[in-house]
């Protein structure tokens, strides 16, 4: 019995319709955001170094980054930095040479870190990530 020409078609198509869908829906999950994401504490904005207009500091750590990746506060003074994991990793926010060393930040979680700000600008990083997630308290 001879397959009827029309019917071969119709299905022919169908199955490539299915198979570029799929492949146009499995491209568009694959994309991402190519917006950087702002943190702040409640309705406040934050400014380049960290700040936000209540007068806290904040960072978003993102994967293999910190943003912002300075932070400046007077010399001395005593700083409280709210640090949100906006990644899909584990991060943490730590100085050695400032004395601080944040628990593990899971993603979506917030951890507080208090220090006082040092004298000189000093490095701090992910120590999970190493010197590839790092930045710097810079003094005012």
């Amino acid at each position: 019995m001879p397959l009827k020409t029309s019917s071969f078609r119709s299905n022919t198509w169908l199955r490539l319709f299915a198979i570029m869908l799929f492949a146009v829906l499995a491209l568009a999950a694959c994309g991402g955001d190519d917006t950087e994401s702002e943190v702040s504490g409640g309705d406040s904005e934050q400014s380049e170094d960290g700040g936000d207009s209540s007068g806290g500091l904040t960072l978003s750590a993102q994967d293999n980054s910190f943003d912002p990746s300075e932070i400046s506060a007077p010399a001395g003074e005593e700083v409280t930095v709210t640090v949100t994991n906006d990644g899909d990793n584990p991060h943490t926010f730590s100085s050695e040479e400032a004395g601080f060393d944040s628990d593990t930040i899971e993603p979506g979680a917030t951890a507080e870190v208090t220090f006082t700000m040092p004298d000189a600008e000093t490095p701090f990083l992910c120590n999970i990530h190493g010197e590839s997630m790092s930045g710097t308290l810079v003094p005012e």
